[in-house]
């Protein structure tokens, strides 16, 4: 485990350098997990609405959606 002292023994050009990659990692886990989420989701709706007509629509508007919301995101 790193104590504050440690971390001020990396220098300040190598402790900024480690915080960055932990922010993208972050982002990427994130950006992952979301997808996932949605992704899951939108099975779930389809697995769930076989044959009914407004579950089925609104499987449709969460991947709808979930497209929009990735393109934004990626924008």
């Amino acid at each position: 485990m790193h104590t504050p002292d440690t971390l001020h023994a990396l220098g300040p050009d190598r402790y900024n350098a480690l915080v960055d990659a932990a922010k993208a990692r972050a982002r990427t886990l994130r950006r992952e997990a979301v997808d996932a989420l949605w992704n899951d989701l939108g099975h779930y709706w389809r697995f769930c609405s076989h044959g009914i007509d407004s579950s089925q629509r609104a499987a449709q508007r969460l991947a709808h959606r979930q497209g929009q919301h990735t393109r934004q995101r990626n924008a």
